[in-house]
């Protein structure tokens, strides 16, 4: 495995190695909670650390699409987390989650990128069968797109709940 990296290269992978971490305990753990909120503040905290810090490594000394994707996961990042935050438009349960889920899989598309071209036994497929990489992304992409809709099924079908319970609370309130 080539880790022949720069210091600011191993500040990029740790940081990728904590949004990944985060992102995946956030997918399966209960959303909407204290915990939820904190562990999704270091989530973006994290990944934008780390989609900064690619935006300085140039091993092509030129801006890549790698870089693209790190502005992309920026933006995706900073319009999930303030949808979260705020809570505004309406319907921001749904862009929130889309925002969120996004940003994690431009992350997993750069992590299987990084391990065809950091395990040596799998560098070649990278330079000489590119569609078996084409094709990893492709099963990595139809893995988020059946997750994004999954969650935005259940998001839609717990809606009665939610307003049975904020009306219960109004009710309570007055």
């Amino acid at each position: 495995m080539d880790l022949s990296l720069s210091i600011l290269g191993w500040l990029h992978t740790a940081a990728c190695v904590a949004a990944l971490g985060l992102g995946g305990w956030l997918i399966v753990r209960r959303k909407g909670t204290r915990r939820h909120r904190q562990l999704g503040d270091a989530y973006v905290a994290s990944l934008l650390f780390a989609s900064f810090t690619s935006l300085g490594i140039y091993t092509r000394h030129a801006f890549t699409a790698a870089h693209w994707f790190a502005v992309i996961a920026i933006v995706l990042s900073v319009a999930g987390f303030s949808l979260g935050r705020w809570k505004r438009p309406a319907g921001w349960r749904y862009l929130h989650l889309t925002c969120m889920l996004g940003s994690y899989y431009v992350l997993v598309g750069g992590g299987v990128n990084e391990v065809y071209l950091r395990v040596k036994a799998l560098r070649p497929i990278f330079f000489h069968q590119r569609q078996v990489v084409g094709m990893t992304h492709g099963l990595v992409m139809l893995a988020f797109i059946l997750l994004i809709a999954g969650f935005l099924i259940a998001t839609f079908a717990g809606r009665p709940k939610r307003r049975a319970a904020e009306t219960a609370q109004l009710a309570k309130a007055a």
